[in-house]
Formats: C-alpha cells, sequence, structure tokens
C-alpha cells in the first residue's frame, strides 16, 4: 500500500504500557485514571518531580515496560501503509537510553525506532504520527504534518464505550485511510488547478 513517506508512532502510551508501570510503581491501579487528564502526578496524588525521581530511581524500569496486547499487530497494520519507526521519548540519561533501545530491540520487531527524536522536524505532509499526547499531536500538525491521536483513557480521544470494546488497530486503520482520502482530494484539486491553468496559458499564447 505505502501511501506515506513516514508514519512515525510515539511508543509510551501507544506500544508501551508506560502509564500502567507507573501507576504499578505507586501501588495504584486504573481505577485512578483521571479521564480526559494526561497528568500522571495527579492520578497519583504527588509532584511530578517526586513521580520521575522514583521512575529514575527503579532499576530498569523502562527495560521493563510492557507492551500492550495490540503493539505487533499495529506495528505490522501502520508498517503496510508506509514506512514505519517508533519513538523511544527523550532522555539525557546514557543508562535511559540503553535501556530504551534494548526494549526496542526485543520489542519493535525490526522497526527502526530512537531515543532524543526531534519529531516536529519531520512533519510532513506525507508524514503521520501516532501519540496519545494530545499536545504533540496539535503540535505537529502546525508544523505541518498529519497526527492521530491514539484514544486512551487519559486523553479526550477515548471512543470505545469500555476497555474491553477498544479496537485500537481498526481505529488506526480508519484514520490512516481517512487522512489518505484527504491528501489524495487536495492533490487531485492541485492538479485540475494546474491544468487549468496551464490550459490557459496556452490559449493565451495562441
Amino acid at each position: 500500500m505505502s501511501d506515506f513517506h513516514r508514519i512515525i508512532i510515539v511508543a509510551d502510551g501507544v506500544l508501551a504500557a508506560f502509564p500502567e508501570a507507573v501507576l504499578s510503581l505507586f501501588g495504584k491501579d486504573e481505577s485512578v485514571i483521571q479521564q480526559g487528564n494526561p497528568e500522571m502526578s495527579d492520578w497519583l496524588g504527588v509532584s511530578s518531580e517526586e513521580m520521575w525521581n522514583k521512575i529514575r530511581d527503579t532499576k530498569s524500569f523502562w527495560r521493563d515496560l510492557k507492551t500492550y496486547p495490540w503493539s505487533e499487530s499495529l506495528q505490522k497494520a501502520c508498517s503496510l501503509w508506509g514506512c514505519t519507526s517508533i519513538s523511544l521519548g527523550d532522555s539525557h540519561s546514557p543508562d535511559v537510553v540503553c535501556q530504551r533501545f534494548h526494549w526496542g530491540a526485543k520489542n519493535l520487531h525490526e522497526l527502526q525506532h530512537a531515543v532524543n527524536d526531534d519529531l516536529l522536524a519531520k512533519a510532513r505532509s506525507e508524514s503521520v504520527l501516532i501519540s496519545d499526547s494530545s499536545t504533540l499531536t496539535s503540535m505537529f500538525r502546525a508544523a505541518g504534518g498529519w497526527a492521530i491521536l491514539f484514544p486512551t483513557l487519559w486523553n479526550e480521544n477515548w471512543v470505545a464505550r469500555s476497555v474491553s470494546d477498544w479496537r485500537p488497530v481498526s481505529y488506526v486503520c480508519t484514520e490512516l485511510e481517512l487522512i489518505h482520502h484527504t491528501v489524495a482530494a487536495f492533490q487531485e484539486r492541485n492538479h485540475t488547478a494546474l491544468a487549468y491553468r496551464l490550459r490557459m496559458n496556452n490559449k493565451k499564447g495562441e
């Protein structure tokens, strides 16, 4: 199919169960998730600094992140639409970078992956970002790319009636198809406009 030059999936919250790992670290379960609120420290009742300090102090936290059940099938489905790569977040810690690459080698089925990826620099009309962050997806669109806000309990795009009703691969493929048709219509309109201008210029030259 290969309709997009680049599809970028932000691993945390889409492929990697990062929020669930943080909840477990603090002895909490999903009942504390505040729907529509992406600030995990609010769910936990601690400061952001305290949350990140505990993550940093937990040996192998990033290496041991679990994947969601749909992780492999979503990667394969996206690869049919275009060159797919995985963003593993940002870190200046050599240990965290090493853990994240170890996780990627184990779970990403030979897809390209990177830490400290400059995502906004990759925003193009043929590029699609998939993330659970409404802020990041909005910034990617503003920079000239397409974006899919991956629905989760903690963002405003949650569409399923329940977690058991959630079909992530089907949702993402439907969104990619909608983007594909939008891009195709835009390109067709530009082609028609260009052809019209060329005809008019030719008439003027006769």
